[in-house]
């Protein structure tokens, strides 16, 4: 009896091994392409819904971007959906959005994490305002690149993904993606949402880079800044209003942020209690600042107006009045600059606003059924008297650089006292 090869038996073996590799890679690939099928058809789905719900449920989708235009994009991201990752579709469907054009109609798209870092984009450069101790080295630097592409290629990126009617709402917005790994990630400019290289120059015009690990947006414990040194108008980010009365110069500075009641303070007896203080001090100035109102229940502050016209005419005087505004000045605020332009002889100073006096408003929200990701679309049309106005203007304009923040200035408050 011959007895078996050895050759022959290892080669068996060896035969097997493969077999089962092969069976293993065949079973794998067959779970990720049913995975990836699911995945496909769901995101389909969801592109079908918003494409047949947004334009019924907004008061006017294709004043910017043409339906044709609108449902060509739509095809192109269905047909591409399969070699898209999760990233990419999103940022696809923020370039829709933002193509539409109304600032209130968008997509969130927030995984909850971010890289510790606070940007504000100054008249001199993006620049950070505000991180976390480990990188202490970085405050008060210019942002040059990320992951070394220039950063003024990244904001060329990211202001395609921002519905906006003017500049102004870019470089309001353009900070915080600059600091969204997935934003960043999905528009191909950085290589890992962990961790990625920023590059940097500081006040002695030299250029350095440090990787910056992202981490959880409500873990990170921020540098804190001594809140005694603030401007006035950082201070009391806590309330939605509030006043202070300057003995020396013997005005009211007055800060309204949000339009809606505070339930501590109820805006009726803040009201009262203003208009107390007014009618005791019998200020120089009046300085209602609203730089920081993205918006709300208008009625709130055209009632601030009214009840100056009826109560204390006097500060509708010359160089009386005045009301600040700025990039952040949206929506309802924008609505309330126009009132009062036209019930008052308030100066207007600051920033042109980010909202546009003739957009749209009175917000909705909706869920696409499978990712379950929100947007929020308008309802309703707003028109200013001046059709062609795609932001309020102030009276004086003055910007705000880096040198002015990191020196704890306000050249708007300065230019208001020195008028």
């Amino acid at each position: 009896m011959m007895k078996p090869n050895k050759s022959t038996n290892k080669n068996k073996k060896i035969m097997v091994i493969i077999w089962l590799f092969i069976s293993f890679i065949v079973i794998v690939s067959a779970t990720f392409m049913v995975y990836n099928n699911e995945r496909n058809i769901a995101w389909r789905k969801d592109i079908d819904y918003l494409s047949e719900e947004l334009p019924k449920n907004h008061v006017n989708l294709f004043f910017k971007l043409s339906e044709k235009e609108f449902n060509k994009e739509i095809k192109i991201l269905k047909r591409n959906v399969y070699k898209l990752n999760d990233d990419e579709i999103m940022i696809e469907l923020m370039k829709i959005f933002a193509a539409i054009g109304d600032e209130h109609t968008n997509i969130n798209y927030s995984d909850g994490n971010r890289f510790p870092l606070k940007f504000y984009w100054f008249e001199d450069g993006i620049y950070v305002i505000d991180t976390i101790p480990e990188y202490n080295e970085i405050k008060e630097c210019r942002l040059s690149k990320i992951n070394g592409v220039d950063i003024n290629e990244i904001v060329k990126e990211v202001a395609n993904l921002i519905p906006n009617s003017n500049n102004q709402w870019v470089k309001y917005n353009t900070p915080s993606l600059l600091v969204a790994p997935n934003i960043l990630y999905g528009i191909d400019i950085i290589d890992s949402k962990d961790k990625e290289t920023f590059t940097f120059i500081n006040n002695e015009d030299v250029e350095f880079s440090m990787d910056i690990k992202s981490s959880k947006a409500d873990t990170i414990s921020w540098i804190d800044k001594d809140s005694e040194s603030l401007p006035l108008h950082m201070q009391n980010t806590d309330k939605f209003y509030w006043f202070e009365y300057m003995t020396e110069n013997n005005l009211i500075y007055y800060k309204h942020d949000v339009c809606r009641d505070q339930k501590e303070n109820p805006f009726i007896d803040f009201s009262i209690e203003l208009f107390n203080l007014i009618k005791e001090k019998n200020p120089d100035k009046l300085i209602l600042d609203l730089r920081d109102n993205s918006g709300g229940d208008s009625r709130y502050i055209d009632n601030i107006i009214d009840k100056i016209n009826l109560t204390a005419p006097e500060l509708n005087a010359e160089n009386k009045l005045y009301i600040i505004t700025g990039r952040k000045t949206f929506s309802s605020a924008v609505l309330n600059c126009l009132y009062a332009r036209a019930n008052s002889n308030a100066i207007f100073i600051g920033e042109a606003t980010g909202g546009n006096p003739n957009g749209y408003g009175e917000v909705l929200i909706m869920e696409l059924p499978n990712s379950k990701k929100k947007l929020s679309y308008s309802i309703k049309k707003f028109e200013s008297f001046d059709k062609a106005m795609n932001t309020f203007e102030p009276d004086i304009n003055v910007e705000i650089n880096s040198t002015d923040y990191f020196e704890d200035r306000d050249p708007v408050f300065e230019a208001i006292i020195s008028n």
